[in-house]
């Protein structure tokens, strides 16, 4: 009598399980600073929609800055010392300088990964005339391996919540972790129910962040 292969894989059972912890983490670049603020908050949840509705590491940041900030949801009418021209510059350089570590646990299950954020980044934005476009578009180019992680296993943000209550971490922090424990658990529980991709597309609430995401 033949012995009867097992045709679950070892993804099939990790599906299986509840929701793993996902800890991300952020270290300092070559100057050793950190960012910190809404700021980088917006600009990573841009550089991450950019990416999934792209497929591209290298994006583009636009001909101005006073575009680039109304993609944020700013106005380019500051310059000053704590004006939103600087903030915005500051903050850039912070986080395009810095890596992230994303560290996944699950039961008899842990994953690493570390990645810079930019790999190559041109800005020529004029800070002084902000309206100003220039003759070159500034750029970013992802880190492989976040880049990689954003594609796969990206979550639902909608940008225009985040502008909504841009002034606020928490308030920028909560509606991400909401997001990302909806999401985990409505997959998961959608894979022990065994409900079909196609089933989950008839709920207008997956049916609508499922949209969001895939911009």
């Amino acid at each position: 009598m033949k012995e009867r292969k097992d045709k679950r894989t070892l993804q099939d059972d990790a599906d299986l399980k509840p929701p793993s912890t996902f800890l991300p983490g952020i270290m300092a670049g070559g100057d050793n600073k950190l960012p910190y603020g809404v700021l980088p908050r917006l600009l990573l949840a841009w550089l991450c929609t950019e990416a999934v509705r792209t497929q591209r590491r290298e994006l583009d940041l636009g001909p101005s800055l006073a575009r680039f900030m109304r993609d944020l949801g700013m106005i380019a009418d500051s310059g000053g010392k704590t004006g939103n021209r600087t903030r915005v510059r500051e903050q850039i350089d912070r986080l395009f300088a810095c890596n992230v570590e994303l560290i996944y646990n699950a039961p008899g299950y842990k994953r690493r990964t570390a990645s810079l954020i930019s790999e190559d980044s041109e800005l020529w934005w004029d800070y002084k005339e902000p309206s100003q476009d220039t003759l070159w578009h500034s750029r970013v180019v992802l880190g492989q391996k976040l880049f990689d992680e954003i594609i796969n296993n990206h979550l639902p943000l909608d940008m225009r919540i985040l502008k909504a209550i841009g002034r606020s971490p928490l308030g920028l922090d909560l509606y991400m972790w909401l997001s990302y424990k909806t999401a985990t658990d409505f997959v998961f529980f959608a894979r022990r129910a065994r409900i079909t991709k196609r089933a989950c597309l008839r709920c207008t609430w997956f049916r609508t962040a499922w949209s969001i995401s895939t911009r």
